[in-house]
């Protein structure tokens, strides 16, 4: 009801202001606004950059008020054109011809001028709805029931009238914004109606989980004062001023992720969990070594292994191995890192010494001294037979100190993957140039990968 209620009033005012200025004047400002309208987007966004002289850094100011502020000057530049043509004529009729005529064509000029009146009300009626129509979506996407200002209200009053009583159909051929315009609109408010249910969800989507790294998006996601103000659903007035979204309406665009981002795969994966794109690259994402499976994998390959060196190997696995990592990327990058960690270096090293020792030799048999066949070794110790037992005032050998923690620097291997469904091969390039590469299998939620005669098995997280 407000949008007719509002046409009316623009249809009515035109047409007074037309019969105030009368036909000529009237006929020559409707063709300003004629040609204002055309030219507003193609040429009024050349004034984009004036926007921020005066003090409006907002970006959507810098795209919604240039080919406003251009319509308003093309439309008073011609109405002082048409004065200056309005000029002559009058001047004719009031002192050349006589009181009939003059009076005839005054009431003629006047009454003739509701007619352009009407067309130019009507290109701003036109004008006018256009801008409801887009920027009521957004708003109407984005704003609150209450504690939104009176202009917020009636511009979402207004936008959904627009729906209901069908005018939308009469704006939406002048449309000028893409149809990707409004894809972005609706998947933004339902991230922002929906944020703390999808976060993780969001995070683990490829294309943004690939942004995790940009220092950007990082510093966007620390922001603990505008990650709060998500949380609680602020006003769409007090997200739109927020500086932070500004640089997120102006940044996000740029980046080649966003650009080449498919909208309707995210909201199906936001809404469902499951993405007809990413899912059937089951590499994607975070794996972490799964330690008792690598020791698992190893008694496999290494029947014979003893268990010395079965407990060297899961104590060097246990304190630097549980730190490795992979993470797969969706355009075939791939990172293996392993994460700084604080161990004992010495046994480590101890640790790592014993896997590649040989194997103990058998413990020799035990020879008995004459008579003492038949006596149990407990009763050989307690009466000091065949042994003896540490005096208290011998000196007992003092403990090894602790060696120092070492911290270890993190080591991150860049490199490529390739395949498709369970199998791909994994190619990395170590500091020193050396090129590996590898070939692994996806089972279920496990990815093992062969090398040599070894089998490391990572687990997605």
């Amino acid at each position: 009801m407000t949008i007719w209620i509002f046409a009316i009033l623009v249809l009515a005012l035109g047409g007074a202001i037309g019969f105030a200025l009368g036909a000529i004047r009237a006929l020559v400002c409707f063709v300003g606004l004629f040609l204002g309208a055309l030219l507003a987007v193609p040429i009024g966004m050349l004034l984009g950059p004036l926007i921020g002289l005066i003090g409006l850094a907002n970006p959507v100011w810098a795209m919604v008020l240039p080919p406003l502020v251009f319509l308003l000057i093309v439309g008073l530049v011609f109405l002082g054109i048409s004065f200056f043509v309005h000029r002559p004529i009058e001047t004719h009729y009031r002192y050349k011809a006589d009181d009939f005529h003059r009076r005839a064509w005054e009431r003629m000029n006047q009454r003739l001028g509701i007619v352009p009146g009407l067309l130019s009300a009507l290109i701003l009626l036109l004008v006018t709805g256009v801008f409801i129509y887009v920027a009521g979506y957004v708003t109407v996407a984005f704003a609150q029931e209450e504690g939104e200002p009176f202009s917020v209200r009636m511009l979402n009053t207004m936008r959904k009238d627009m729906v209901s009583s069908g005018f939308d159909r009469v704006i939406a051929p002048l449309d000028p914004a893409p149809a990707k315009f409004y894809e972005v609109v609706d998947l933004g408010g339902f991230i922002y109606w929906n944020l703390p249910k999808i976060r993780e969800r969001m995070a683990n989507y490829p294309v943004f989980y690939s942004m995790l790294n940009n220092a950007d998006v990082q510093a966007f996601l620390e922001d603990k004062e505008y990650q709060e103000m998500l949380n609680r659903k602020a006003s769409f007035t007090e997200l739109f001023q927020n500086p932070k979204t500004a640089a997120m309406v102006v940044g996000l665009p740029a980046l080649p992720e966003i650009q080449n981002l498919d909208l309707k795969d995210l909201r199906a994966y936001l809404e469902s969990g499951k993405s007809s794109k990413f899912d059937p690259l089951q590499i994607l994402g975070t794996w972490e070594l799964d330690v008792e499976q690598v020791i698992v994998q190893t008694k496999k390959a290494k029947p014979d292994i003893t268990s010395s060196q079965m407990a060297a190997l899961k104590k060097v696995l246990l304190t630097v191995a549980s730190g490795i990592n992979i993470k797969a990327y969706y355009d075939n990058r791939l990172a293996f890192s392993i994460q700084p960690v604080i161990g004992d270096w010495e046994q480590m090293k101890k640790a790592a010494a014993a896997l590649s020792a040989p194997p103990p030799p058998p413990p020799t048999a035990v020879q008995e001294e004459p008579g003492m066949r038949g006596i149990r070794p407990e009763d050989r110790m307690r009466y000091g037979m065949g042994g003896r037992r540490a005096r208290q005032d011998e000196p007992q050998e003092a403990p090894a100190e602790a060696a120092a923690p070492v911290k270890l620097d993190p080591v991150v291997i860049q490199g490529t993957w390739e395949g498709e469904d369970d199998r791909y091969t994994i190619k990395l390039q170590d500091p020193k140039g050396n090129a590996q590469e590898m070939v692994t299998r996806i089972v279920a939620d496990e990815m093992v990968i062969s090398y040599g005669r070894q089998k490391l098995v990572f687990v997605k997280q």
